[in-house]
């Protein structure tokens, strides 16, 4: 049920993001008109540049530069972050602007009449206007201090967000996700205006932060504690933008839906009571406060009713997408405050509603609220209705610095168009990456977020103007969707770097043990050795090279001593005879030596060139990183055939799952190693050994390749008593079958006697007795020799165990003993 919902919204998110991505590419801020020459030249420069980049450069430094940003992802974020701090008070210290319309109200607090009108109409701001005098009556009246305030207010939601996206998505998402939100509330100057759409920024992120507390609590003190946190919060969130708290109601819609889980309803049972009681207690505080407050007189039979903010949302000229901002109308607001009451107003508000739809019709007022839309959306210069609207601006002496630094933020400044330009390309990276995200992720997390976003812009779309100043109490949501697509390509295109510089640095002169069991490999020993150190020069191991000859009736073990002559990392192994590969793997990972090992063949059939990337996997916490072959092409079709069906046998008769097509190449660390030397069995079967202790286990797919020299010592038989081997050694289930098979002909004897001698007796028909006498003497003598074959196989594995042989003899070596 949860995964249809999850998919639902994230399709409707999808949609609705791909909307503002279209009406984003057509928005003007993109028209080259009015940008700078500086800019259109650099922009010029930078598509050439990109062009060659693309054409020219190798996939695998794409795959550097990704990986690099994830190695350095948190360094890269501190850096981001302090820049913002200097930022920040570059443009307090130049930036000059007086800000009028609603803000300016509530901050001119010593201006009593004034106020007192506009609490009694909007009492929605009620609690921004008590922040602010009480903010005056301790630190004095001036723009400096609301913008330093502000400032604090802004940089303070940040730290939090980053602590919420990491609670809620891991580091890398939460890193990501801050920087994108730190484009929209500290690159963009929005500390200028103090106003609720800032200002509400802290509760609800506080809220939204016990809420996290809220679902890792296992403690009955701290899911009360939690829950009484996030329901003050939220209050205060409710008094400051009501419209701020659709996080709060996904969450508990989520919550609702998911009450049949024992363990949610157990801590909404605990938590729920004390989170509304919390709610209802400050709410009713605050309102009392209000009522009994002697600093300003607020008439609240004046107060604008609900459905007000309806029919203000339904005001403009479809045909005019400027037309559709602009909160106030006067006409509007004039009939609303000519009713008496509240309940006449809202009355009044409905049927002036009702009325301007009907007069538009259905095709017009879809065309409104799709203009509406785009209006609110199609623009990532978040607050540019406010900092342009909303300020009047003081311009220092022309050729300064703070007048060319103003000509960027200024609204009628030269250089805003380009300011402007640069703030919609992010944005419409930020929409990409969130489709991107909504798309690859359904997890109930993101649903919730996802569900938030789609509230706050139905809210948007029937109560506000339009406006994206209206957006920015919900861009944390879209930075949320956004760090998310991000931190998706990332680890499709680094390899999932999950480890920061640090950890890399503990590694970078580990050591790195290559075992190569060879038998019969004179023509391919240099060529292997060659390629592998070729194919990881960047790796940041220290390398030193095993081979294992396992009884070769060639050169190899020349070749072997040829090369420890040329290479200082080269050990080899020399056995008295053929021993096989299970021996000569067990020899290699018993002298190896290195904090990872690697088993390689030496024909070059396993890729040297995955080692690089097999590493990758290991630093991302990976315990084994093994391989596997998603085709068998080169290979023999009867081959192919058997290898299939046994890994299909030996997984529906064996506890022990072992993938398709995977290979003895794997990375393991030194921990796997030395589980894997514990097990002390001399009849070894690798594959299933490898897959048996456990750990966390990835594969990577590549492609069959062909032996680069010589040929296989491997042939049909040998590889099927193998298979038989690897059965015997890791499944009791042909010695079930054989008690099965006994079962059902002891049963089937029964019934044959039962049936010949009713047959003779009621219907006195001889038995023809020699023919079936033969062939239940060779079925149940066949079934019988077939029973001992495979009791006999199990006995012969125990017999050898006893014996304690050990695995391999060795004739001579270059590796000095323990």
């Amino acid at each position: 049920m949860n995964k249809y919902i999850n998919n639902l919204i994230n399709s409707a998110g999808i949609v609705l993001i791909f909307v503002s991505l279209i009406g984003a590419m057509q928005s003007r801020i993109l028209w080259l008109d009015k940008l700078s020459n500086g800019l259109i030249v650099t922009i010029t420069i930078s598509l050439i540049l990109l062009f060659l980049f693309i054409t020219f450069a190798k996939k695998s430094l794409f795959q550097k530069v990704f990986s690099f940003i994830r190695l350095y992802e948190k360094r890269i974020f501190w850096i981001f972050f302090i820049f913002c701090i200097i930022y920040q008070i570059v443009l307090v210290i130049t930036l000059n602007g007086t800000p009028k319309f609603d803000s300016y109200r509530l901050i001119h607090v010593e201006d009593i009449k004034a106020i007192s009108d506009y609490l009694s109409v909007n009492s929605n701001n009620n609690f921004l206007f008590f922040i602010n005098y009480y903010f005056i009556k301790i630190f004095g009246f001036s723009y400096m201090n609301f913008r330093i305030l502000n400032s604090l207010i802004i940089f303070t939601s940040t730290l939090l967000f980053l602590k919420i996206s990491k609670e809620l998505f891991g580091k890398t998402v939460s890193y990501f996700s801050t920087i994108s939100f730190m484009m929209f509330a500290i690159i963009q100057p929005l500390y200028l205006v103090p106003y609720t759409d800032t200002y509400c920024l802290l509760p609800v992120f506080l809220s939204i932060y016990f809420i996290t507390i809220c679902i890792k609590s296992k403690k009955t003190f701290s899911l009360i504690f939690s829950s009484i946190g996030s329901a003050f919060f939220l209050a205060i969130s409710y008094l400051t933008r009501p419209s701020s708290i659709t996080f709060i109601i996904a969450v508990l819609l989520f919550i609702l839906i998911n009450l049949y889980k024992k363990d949610i309803r157990i801590k909404s049972l605990i938590s729920f009571p004390p989170f509304l009681l919390t709610v209802i207690l400050t709410l009713t505080m605050f309102n009392l406060f209000v009522s009994n407050q002697k600093i300003v007189k607020i008439d609240k039979s004046k107060e604008l009713p609900m459905a007000h903010f309806i029919l203000m949302g339904s005001f403009g000229d479809e045909d005019n997408r400027e037309s559709i901002h602009g909160t106030w109308n006067a006409g509007d607001l004039k009939s609303t405050l000519a009713e008496k009451n509240k309940s006449d107003k809202s009355k009044k508000d409905i049927e002036l509603f009702v009325e301007r739809t009907a007069n538009r019709g259905l095709a017009r007022t879809i065309k409104f609220y799709g203009q509406k839309y785009f209006q609110i959306t199609d623009t990532g210069v978040i607050g540019y209705h406010r900092d342009g609207l909303w300020l009047n601006y003081a311009y220092s002496a022309n050729g300064s610095l703070s007048n060319k630094i103003q000509q960027i933020y200024y609204e009628n400044g030269k250089l805003r168009p380009s300011f402007n330009f640069l703030c919609q390309i992010f944005w419409i990276i930020t929409l990409i990456s969130s489709i991107i995200a909504l798309y690859f992720n359904r997890t109930w997390k993101v649903g919730v977020v996802t569900l938030s976003l789609l509230g706050g812009l139905l809210f948007l779309l029937i109560f506000e103007s339009g406006g994206t100043k209206y957006m920015f109490q919900y861009i944390y949501l879209i930075c949320l969707l956004s760090g998310l697509g991000i931190s998706y390509c990332l680890n499709r295109f680094s390899g999932d770097i999950a480890i920061q510089k640090e950890g890399v640095k503990k590694m970078r002169m580990s050591k790195l043990s290559i075992i190569v069991p060879a038998y019969n490999e004179e023509e391919t020993l240099e060529i292997f050795l060659n390629e592998v150190n070729k194919q990881s020069v960047e790796l940041p191991l220290e390398k030193t090279y095993f081979f294992i000859n396992d009884g070769s009736t060639d050169n190899t073990l020349e070749v072997l001593k040829n090369l420890t002559t040329k290479y200082d990392n080269v050990k080899y192994i020399s056995f008295s005879r053929n021993f096989g590969k299970e021996a000569a793997l067990i020899a290699g990972l018993e002298v190896s030596d290195g904090d990872f090992v690697t088993v390689m063949d030496a024909d070059l059939q396993d890729p040297p060139e995955m080692l690089n990337e097999m590493f990758t996997k290991i630093t991302e916490g990976y315990d084994v990183v093994g391989t596997r072959r998603v085709s068998r092409v080169g290979e023999p079709p009867i081959r192919s055939f058997f290898a299939k069906t046994f890994y299909k046998l030996i997984n529906k008769i064996s506890d022990t799952e072992m993938v398709d097509g995977v290979r003895d190449f794997r990375l393991m660390t030194r921990q796997v190693v030395d589980s894997i030397l514990e097990l002390k069995e001399n009849n070894r079967f690798s594959k299933g050994i490898f897959s048996w202790v456990g750990f966390k286990t990835t594969y990577l797919p590549y492609e069959n390749r062909e032996r680069v020299a010589g040929t296989t010592s491997w042939n049909f038989f040998g590889l099927l008593k193998y298979s038989i081997d690897g059965i015997v050694n890791f499944s009791e289930a042909p010695l079930n079958i054989a008690t099965f098979v006994g079962f059902i002909s002891f049963l089937a004897s029964v019934l044959l006697s039962v049936f010949y001698l009713l047959k003779t007796l009621v219907f006195g028909d001889p038995v023809q007795g020699f023919p079936t006498l033969i062939v239940l003497i060779l079925l149940l003598g066949g079934l019988q020799l077939l029973s001992l074959g495979i009791i006999g196989k199990y006995i012969a594995k125990i017999f050898l165990e006893t014996k304690k042989r050990p695995n391999y003899i060795i004739k001579e070596s270059n590796i000095k003993p323990n």
